[in-house]
């Protein structure tokens, strides 16, 4: 669990470099911002998002390949 309010992680890709990313938290999509310079994906959560949560981070880089990350959180 976590009382953070930002989630933040570092996504890449070596080859063809990164073309899309999206956050889902329970199947809703979630602004996540991406700073190209350090890459690194940051989240801020909204004051009510609480209880437990999955997330969900589709990265797509720009030949098409999908790479998928799932975890569950839980915000306290």
């Amino acid at each position: 669990s976590t009382t953070r309010t930002s989630l933040s992680c570092q996504i890449y890709d070596d080859g063809s470099g990164l073309k899309d990313y999206d956050l889902f938290i329970n199947d809703n999509w979630h602004l996540a911002e991406y700073e190209y310079k350090t890459g690194r994906l940051t989240f801020t959560r909204e004051k009510n998002l609480k209880g437990i949560m999955g997330l969900e981070l589709k990265i797509v880089d720009n030949c098409g390949n999908i790479n998928m990350w799932r975890k569950t959180v839980e915000f306290n």
